[in-house]
């Protein structure tokens, strides 16, 4: 009897139980890592085509939030060995981020280079940007950037320590760094499918 059983507010509860799952699935994937015991599959995986098929996914979003995605030119070899479900997880994790904290009007680029045997794939977006103090704790759990880059909406400071935790485990490494567009960069690389 708190509240009605009309459609509003049975999708307000069904948005917020989504968000639990979400969260402890994410708690769930951090515990694991700790004790070495994330699964992760291993295959080839053109990084590059899942980058694709995640902005597509995200493109409705970031217009409806007036922000551009872009997607720059890719390299010739953007195979890694990888699990394509762990890497869709952090892309969609770093496309959320970047669509959450970036303002109205900006914009957000995925690009991908080869660095000797890497790939590197970089998720930059526009203002607001990061303080410097702030960018070495980015990826802790339960850090959260001050007012900056918070907005009411926010998440709970797991997302960025999650997709740090999956990358390590399939061997890469993730970084951040002020971009060149004036917000946020984050780095992933992985190491390239042996030839």
């Amino acid at each position: 009897g708190v509240r009605q059983a009309d459609p509003e507010h049975v999708a307000a509860m069904l948005r917020q139980v989504l968000a639990l799952n979400r969260l402890i699935d994410e708690l769930y994937a951090l515990a694991r890592a700790d004790v070495g015991a994330l699964e992760c599959r291993q295959e080839r995986v053109d990084v590059w085509a899942l980058a694709e098929e995640e902005a597509a996914g995200f493109g409705s979003r970031f217009a409806a939030a007036g922000l551009a995605l872009e997607l720059q030119p890719p390299p010739s070899n953007t195979l890694v060995v990888a699990d394509p479900d762990r890497m869709r997880q952090v892309l969609r994790n770093l496309l959320e981020n970047s669509l959450r904290y970036t303002s109205a009007g900006g914009r957000v680029a995925l690009s991908a280079r080869v660095a000797g045997r890497r790939l590197v794939l970089a998720v930059d977006d526009s203002a607001p940007g990061v303080p410097d103090d702030a960018l070495a704790r980015l990826g802790e759990r339960f850090y959260r950037v001050d007012a900056s880059r918070s907005r009411a909406g926010g998440g709970v400071g797991l997302g960025l320590a999650l997709c740090r935790r999956l990358v390590e485990a399939q061997g890469g490494t993730l970084a951040f760094a002020h971009s060149p567009l004036k917000g946020l960069r984050v780095t992933v690389s992985l190491p390239l499918e042996a030839a």
